[in-house]
């Protein structure tokens, strides 16, 4: 394995990131409804006043960076504005896209919104107005499309009223000026966006605050993937204690009663889903409801630390409470590991060198460890190498069902609480973890079989 490929390798590692980091940042902003509003409504801002709620609106609007663009350059029509995230008024800001898509300009849509909000002010905050006013802040007020509100407003007359002259002469020189066909223009932003500002913020693993309660994300992100990658951990580890000795065993001893009973296991806990297994270990191992001595292990949903104790403290104080979930977590990879490794073995003992191995008169053990297991290493590593990111995923519903304080339940709990912020970090996080492992089985693969060449 030469030190070009590992290079390589590693500098492969950016463009991955930058990948995941630019689709999270895509997702996130394709998700429904308005982050603000979530923002207020998890952080229970429920205000009556309507000055008080838009002051609020904006305030928070502002601090998040959704004024800004989001991204490096955008491509728009002509007649759209450099960055419409300046408006911070939702409502407003819905107002001039239907007006946009219609195809005014925006200059024009500009002076027809203060037109409006000027006669609305002049309702709401003085005593004094017309009923001619009124019944022309009322048609405004009810009707978006600039063309219907002028066949209206020609209708009735409006002689004495300064603003409903002012906006029908504002609606014309509108309509007239309306496109019907555009050409695209492309604006440039800098490092001004929001896309910028995300990156940057992953970069220094800052993935923002959460919504819901205003931690940093980062904090309750790594505060969960220490139980999560604990418990990957030791379900590893069994995993190979377990199905690298019994796999090579049972196909050393083909149709042996060791393989016919590993292969009915295998069958079983292939078959068994994972939520269904970690039910009934709930049921029957943590009550004495069935039966006294089916009370093992102690029962799902007490997580009290200490406050100052160490990790490892934590992890020993819990240990009981972590048999059923890890159990849970390997169950289906041990049933398709200890599969492929006797199948394997199977294939591997009828090669010339394993008999050449046996005529020199090595005995079975030494022949199922030096020759036929460094052969087979390479699909229990890929196997292996595959599993872990696929256990730091599957842990969703096991966190769930056993009440760990990982980053499946916090995934789950955010994805209810709509704290996109949260779900977003835990993706990144997720799949960075999955690319460095990925690559250090590459390593791996050329360190385990020196015939492995990644050279182009």
């Amino acid at each position: 394995m030469s030190g070009k490929y590992v290079l390589k390798r590693i500098l492969l590692l950016f463009p991955g990131i930058f990948m995941v980091v630019f689709l999270a940042f895509l997702l996130k902003n394709m998700v429904p409804g308005d982050p603000v509003e979530n923002i207020m409504m998890n952080r229970g801002m429920t205000l009556q006043d309507v000055s008080l709620r838009t002051s609020e609106y904006t305030k928070i609007y502002t601090r998040e960076g959704f004024n800004k663009p989001l991204f490096y350059l955008a491509i728009l029509p002509d007649h759209y504005p450099a960055n419409i995230r300046t408006i911070t008024n939702p409502e407003q800001k819905n107002e001039v896209l239907f007006l946009l898509k219609k195809g005014y300009r925006h200059k024009n849509i500009s002076e027809y919104l203060n037109i409006k909000n000027i006669l609305n002010n002049n309702i709401y905050n003085t005593k004094q107005y017309s009923v001619t006013d009124s019944l022309f802040h009322t048609v405004l007020q009810n009707e978006k499309d600039p063309e219907k509100v002028l066949s209206f407003l020609n209708t009735e007359n409006w002689s004495g009223s300064a603003s409903a002259e002012s906006c029908i002469s504002i609606l014309r020189e509108m309509i007239r000026n309306r496109q019907k066909w555009f050409l695209p223009s492309v604006h440039f932003y800098g490092t001004d966006n929001q896309f910028h500002q995300y990156f940057m913020g992953v970069v220094h693993l800052d993935f923002g605050v959460s919504t819901k309660d205003g931690k940093k994300v980062s904090d309750k992100i790594f505060s969960a993937l220490k139980w999560t990658a604990t418990m990957v951990f030791f379900s590893m580890t069994i995993l190979l204690l377990v199905s690298v000795p019994l796999g090579l065993w049972s196909g050393r001893y083909e149709n042996g009663k060791l393989d016919k009973w590993t292969s009915h296991l295998s069958i079983v806990l292939y078959a068994i889903p994972v939520f269904w297994l970690a039910s009934m270990l709930i049921i029957f191992c943590t009550t004495d409801q069935y039966a006294w001595w089916l009370n093992i292990f102690p029962s799902v949903g007490t997580w009290y630390d200490n406050p100052g104790s160490f990790f490892f403290q934590n992890v020993v104080k819990h240990a009981s409470q972590l048999v059923l979930p890890v159990l849970c977590m390997v169950a289906n990879d041990f049933a398709f590991l200890i599969q492929l490794i006797k199948k394997q073995t199977i294939d591997q003992k009828h090669q010339l060198y394993v008999k050449m191995a046996i005529a020199k008169g090595l005995n079975e053990k030494s022949v199922l460890l030096h020759h036929i297991l460094p052969n087979v290493g390479i699909q229990i590593l890929s196997v292996f190498v595959g599993s872990i990111p696929a256990a730091f995923a599957g842990s969703l519903i096991v966190e769930v069902i056993f009440n760990i304080p990982g980053m499946g339940r916090l995934l789950y709990h955010s994805i209810n609480s709509s704290d996109w912020n949260v779900v977003f970090g835990i993706l990144i996080v997720l799949a960075f973890l999955t690319i460095v492992i990925n690559i250090i089985g590459d390593f791996l693969y050329a360190r385990l079989n020196p015939k492995i060449s990644y050279h182009d």
